[in-house]
């Protein structure tokens, strides 16, 4: 086996244990794979589309070696509806990013534009492939305005809140923020009569 072949094969292996071990809780970059990379929900002036509107707006990735077309690839926001916006045929090239106006103003032109909105206080968006496969997924927190979630580096499992937007452009991994559950509270919300101990707990 030559080390071209051994080396391929390597990574091969590593990607699919990778994948396998960390399907159920969120989607792994293997080779050839296109990926959501960066969401802004709450747009107010970090990119504008050809209207001049600011759209909210999402990133992909390609974080494979190879060109990816993606015609009949789908986005959706609603499990139920997984082909809720189909691709036109747009080539993305290796490393190479593709920015998309989640606008509902649905359009396959020159700008691509789907045909929903993202909620702000949080929803989870899905890429499928054309034969209906998850391609990738993300559950998004509740975003301020202009506020970046992304990943990083470009691609990899790792998500935070970055510290500043960056569409079509590496998202800046030393300057990220991880997300972070809310405290829990050892007394339930309500008024009372007597001194009491709360603890918080995350």
């Amino acid at each position: 086996m030559s080390v071209r072949r051994l080396y391929n094969f390597c990574v091969g292996v590593v990607c699919t244990v990778a994948c396998l071990a960390f399907a159920p809780s969120r989607a792994v970059v293997c080779a050839a794979q296109i990926v959501i990379n960066e969401v802004v929900s709450s747009n107010v002036q970090t990119l504008v589309d050809e209207d001049g509107d600011a759209s909210d707006w999402l990133e992909l990735y390609n974080a494979g070696d190879d060109s990816i077309n993606l015609a009949g690839y789908s986005l959706s926001d609603n499990a139920n509806k997984p082909r809720k916006w189909v691709f036109p045929g747009v080539l993305v090239q290796p490393r190479s990013f593709l920015i998309l106006f989640a606008s509902n103003k649905n359009r396959r032109n020159a700008e691509l534009h789907t045909n929903f909105k993202i909620n702000a206080d949080g929803e989870k968006l899905l890429l499928m492939t054309p034969d209906g496969g998850m391609a990738d997924s993300v559950s998004l927190p509740s975003l301020s305005a202009d506020q970046a979630f992304g990943r990083f580096p470009d691609g990899a499992p790792q998500w935070a809140l970055l510290a500043s937007a960056s569409p079509g452009a590496a998202n800046d991994s030393a300057r990220s923020y991880p997300v972070l559950q809310p405290p829990l509270f050892s007394q339930p919300p309500g008024f009372y009569r007597q001194p009491l101990i709360v603890e918080l707990r995350h």
